[in-house]
């Protein structure tokens, strides 16, 4: 059963993926099947579930063997706006050595503290991110916001832009984002041309 939820998931049958992880988790409760089960439910935006799913890895893992765990957590906590339960996520996986390589648990990290105002810890993050990845697209935004929030609107949109024409954002991936930070830079007309006319040249419909 579990095979078979893995092949539809590679597949893109995530439902079907699902159901078959859900009746293996039946037949034997493994922390293995609860991982990929809760990143299936992550990718069906069924983000409670796969928090739960999480949470049993987390608690049947006892010799550590899934490294990322708390770095999934976040992410479906973060989609629930449970900010603080996804930094305390972020902290714990921050301790892991395979976080110090990669810029989009950084990057991810630093919009969790720009969320709960943490905005120079959230800048910081955003700076280890760049250092790993001066490209990525999630990196970059994630840089604008932080400009945004400090009122440096040119330097956020030039942060915004390089980021857009990578042509890899989806809407869904900026959507959190645009409602917590960019009240005061549309207040700006100019800006929020600009900003609009980029969107909707190189950002994805999801």
């Amino acid at each position: 059963m579990y095979y078979r939820g893995l092949t539809y998931f590679f597949q893109n049958e995530t439902s079907k993926a699902i159901s078959n992880f859900k009746q293996a988790i039946k037949l034997s409760p493994k922390a293995l099947y609860f991982y990929d089960c809760g990143k299936a439910e992550h990718k069906k935006s069924d983000y409670d579930e796969a928090v739960k799913d999480f949470d049993q890895v987390i608690l049947l893992d006892t010799q550590d063997l899934f490294a990322d765990k708390y770095y999934l957590r976040a992410l479906s906590h973060i989609k629930n706006k449970e900010f603080s339960l996804a930094l305390s996520d972020f902290e714990k996986h921050n301790t892991m050595e395979n976080a110090k390589k990669d810029a989009l648990f950084y990057a991810n990290y630093g919009l969790c503290q720009l969320y709960l105002n943490l905005d120079s810890k959230g800048e910081d993050n955003f700076n280890n991110a760049l250092v790993i990845s001066s490209s990525d697209a999630l990196v970059l935004f994630g840089m604008g916001c932080s400009k945004m929030k400090a009122g440096q609107f040119d330097l956020a949109l030039d942060f915004i832009e390089k980021s857009f024409i990578t042509k890899t954002l989806q809407k869904s991936d900026i959507k959190m984002s645009e409602e917590m930070f960019f009240n005061e830079f549309n207040k700006v007309k100019a800006n929020k041309v600009k900003y609009n006319q980029l969107k909707t040249t190189y950002v994805l419909e999801d």
